[in-house]
C-alpha cells in the first residue's frame, strides 16, 4: 500500500483529513513551529521522498491520539531496533542497555512443554522439553517479569570483575541487593560483583572499603589494579551483578588495567549545555567513542537498516552536542540512542518533547490483527505429556523474562538462524565438569565444530567448551581434546574429579562448541 494512502487512512479513522491535521496544529504550535504539519505534506511525501521530522510526528500522535511508536513504525522505523543493535555494537567501555519494549503489541514466539521432567537428565537439548507454540504479545510476558532489574554490555576494556565475569558479556544488575553488599564490605574484595558509575564511566568489578569509608573498585584477578572511587557524590552503586549471558568463543585473558590511566578517563566531563546536550556528551563519554568511531558506528547501522538516513557524519554528531535543540531528523535520533546506549523516552524528555500529550491509542491494521492482540492466552496453555511445569519452575527460578534481548540472540549467541536445537538445559547438573557451569541454566551450542583442536592458550578461561554425548545417552560439558582417537573431558580444577578418557565415535562423540552460558553469578 502507497504511505500517503495508509497516513490517509488512519486519518480517516478518527475523522481527521490533511487538512483538519495543518490547521490544528497551526493552532497548537503555530505555522512558524516545528511542530507544524503542513497541509502539502502528502506531496512532500510522495514527490519529494521527504519523512515527518521528530516533532510533526509528535504532533501526529498528539492530534490522532495513536501511540508515537506506532506512527514511527508507518514510516518504517522500528524502536525495538534501539536494544537490538546497542546488542550488537561492539562495546569497549561499560554500557546500560535500553530494555524497553516499544511494541507490546507484537508478537514474540513462546513454546509448550513435550516431555517429563523425570525423564530428563542433568543436560539435555531443550528441544526435548519444550516445542514451539502459539506466539504471545509481549505485553503478556512483561506481566509475568518483575521488571527490576538493569542490563548492561560489559566493555572489552573493563576487566575489573574478570574471570568472574568476563568483558563482552551482557549481565543483570539487581539493584535491590546493593544496600545489604554494601553494608558488608571490608577492606578485602568483595565476593559480589558491583555495576559502579564512577564520573562518566561505569565499571563492573568487586569493590572493597578502607577505614575512612571510601570505596575502591578492586580486581581478584589482578590486585594490583584499583580505582580509588572515594565517597563523594560522583560515585553512584547501581546495583549487584546477580546474572550473566557469557560469550565463551574467542575469549583470552583480558589485560591487566592501569589505575592511573582509569583514574584520568573517570574524570567528570565538563560541560556546558542544555539538558539534551548534556545527555548526548555524557553518553559518548560513557560509551568510549569518539566522534569519528561513531560516525563510522553509524555507517554500520544503516547497513543493518537498509536505510541511509541512519548514518551520521562526524560533523553532524558534533553538532548536535553544541545546540540546544533536538535533531529533526527521526533516523538520526535513532542512531544516537543506540551509539551512546540511551533509551528513546529518556532522549525525549531530555529534548523536552510534550511527551504527556502524546496519543496512547494503538493503530488498526487488520481484524486478524486486532483479533491477536485482544485474545488472552496463558503461558503454560497447550502443554504436552503429563504434569510438565518446566516453564513455571524456569521463570520462578529467573523472575522476569527479558523480551528485549529477543531480537538479537543470533548476535549475542553467535549462532545464525537460532533454534531449539541449539539450545541445551544444563541447570539440574548440580556436578559440573567446568566452573562456568556452576549455577548455569542453558548454554548454545554451534553443531558444525566437531573437531576439538589442542588449545595453545595456557588458563581455563581461554580454553573452549564443548558438549560430549555420551554412547549411554547422557552429556558432558566442559574442556576436551582429541588426540588420535581418543577424547580426553578434562576435570574441573581443584576437584576430586578425574579426566575421562573415551573413545571418539565409539564411547563418546562431540556435539559441538558452547558458545554462549547462562548463568547466575550470585
Amino acid at each position: 500500500m502507497e504511505l500517503t494512502t495508509r497516513i490517509r487512512e488512519i486519518l480517516r479513522g478518527r475523522g481527521l483529513s490533511l487538512a483538519r491535521v495543518s490547521s490544528q496544529s497551526a493552532v497548537l504550535f503555530g505555522r512558524r513551529s516545528r511542530y507544524f504539519i503542513p497541509e502539502k505534506m502528502y506531496y512532500e511525501i510522495s514527490q519529494l521522498r521527504r519523512r515527518p521530522s521528530m516533532q510533526q510526528l509528535v504532533t501526529l500522535s498528539r492530534i490522532s491520539g495513536y501511540r508515537l511508536s506506532e506512527w514511527l513504525k508507518v514510516f518504517d522505523v522500528s524502536l525495538d531496533d534501539i536494544p537490538r543493535l546497542q546488542l550488537i555494537l561492539p562495546r569497549r567501555h561499560t554500557v546500560l542497555l535500553d530494555t524497553s519494549v516499544y511494541d507490546e503489541e507484537k508478537q514474540v514466539p513462546w513454546f509448550v512443554e513435550r516431555g517429563r521432567l523425570d525423564e530428563i537428565g542433568k543436560i539435555c537439548p531443550l528441544g526435548r522439553i519444550l516445542a514451539h507454540g502459539p506466539h504471545l504479545r509481549a505485553a503478556e510476558l512483561l506481566a509475568r517479569s518483575e521488571r527490576q532489574f538493569l542490563y548492561a554490555r560489559v566493555g572489552q576494556d573493563d576487566a575489573y570483575a574478570f574471570p568472574e565475569i568476563a568483558p563482552g558479556s551482557v549481565v543483570r544488575i539487581n539493584r535491590e541487593a546493593a544496600a545489604q553488599a554494601l553494608g558488608s564490605l571490608g577492606p578485602a574484595c568483595s565476593k559480589a560483583v558491583f555495576l559502579a558509575a564512577h564520573g562518566p564511566r561505569l565499571h563492573c568489578g568487586h569493590l572493597r572499603r578502607d577505614r575512612e569509608g571510601r570505596l575502591a573498585l578492586c580486581s581478584t584477578h589482578f590486585p594490583f589494579s584499583h580505582i580509588e572511587l572515594g565517597s563523594g557524590n560522583g560515585v553512584s552503586i547501581l546495583g549487584v551483578v546477580d546474572a550473566e549471558i557469557r560469550i565463551v568463543t574467542n575469549q583470552g585473558v583480558p589485560a591487566a588495567v592501569s589505575s592511573s590511566a582509569e583514574t584520568e578517563a573517570a574524570a567528570d566531563v565538563r560541560l556546558r549545555a542544555t539538558r539534551l546536550n548534556t545527555l548526548i556528551r555524557t553518553s559518548r563519554a560513557r560509551a568510549g567513542l569518539s566522534l569519528h568511531e561513531a560516525s563510522k558506528f553509524s555507517r554500520s547501522i544503516a547497513s543493518l537498516l537498509g536505510n541511509s538516513r541512519y548514518f551520521a557524519a562526524s560533523g553532524t554528531l558534533s553538532d548536535y552536542e553544541n545546540r540546544s535543540r533536538a535533531p529533526r531528523g527521526v533516523h538520526k535520533i535513532v542512531s544516537l540512542c543506540v551509539l551512546y546506549s540511551m533509551g528513546f523516552w529518556n532522549f525525549m524528555e531530555a529534548a523536552e518533547f510534550p511527551l504527556e500529550q502524546l496519543g496512547s491509542d494503538h493503530i488498526p491494521e487488520t481484524v486478524e490483527v486486532s483479533h491477536s492482540r485482544s485474545k488472552p492466552r496463558n503461558l503454560n496453555r497447550g502443554t504436552v505429556g503429563a504434569a510438565g511445569n518446566f516453564l513455571r519452575d524456569f521463570l520462578e527460578h529467573w523472575r522476569e523474562i527479558p523480551v528485549f534481548l529477543q531480537g538479537a540472540l543470533d548476535a549475542v549467541t553467535g549462532l545464525k538462524n537460532l533454534s531449539l536445537s541449539d539450545i541445551y538445559w544444563v541447570g539440574a547438573d548440580q556436578t559440573p565438569i567446568h566452573p562456568l557451569l556452576v549455577n548455569a541454566s542453558l548454554v548454545a551450542v554451534n553443531r558444525r565444530v566437531k573437531n576439538p583442536i589442542r588449545p595453545n592458550r595456557k588458563t581455563l578461561w581461554e580454553q573452549p567448551i564443548y558438549l560430549i554425548l555420551k554412547r549411554d545417552g547422557s552429556y558432558l560439558c566442559g574442556c576436551c581434546t582429541l588426540d588420535q582417537q581418543t577424547l580426553t573431558i578434562h576435570s574441573r580444577p581443584f576437584t576430586q574429579q578425574t579426566a575421562l578418557h573415551l573413545r571418539n565415535g565409539i564411547d563418546a562423540e562431540v556435539i559441538g562448541q558452547v558458545t554462549a552460558i547462562l548463568r547466575h553469578t550470585a
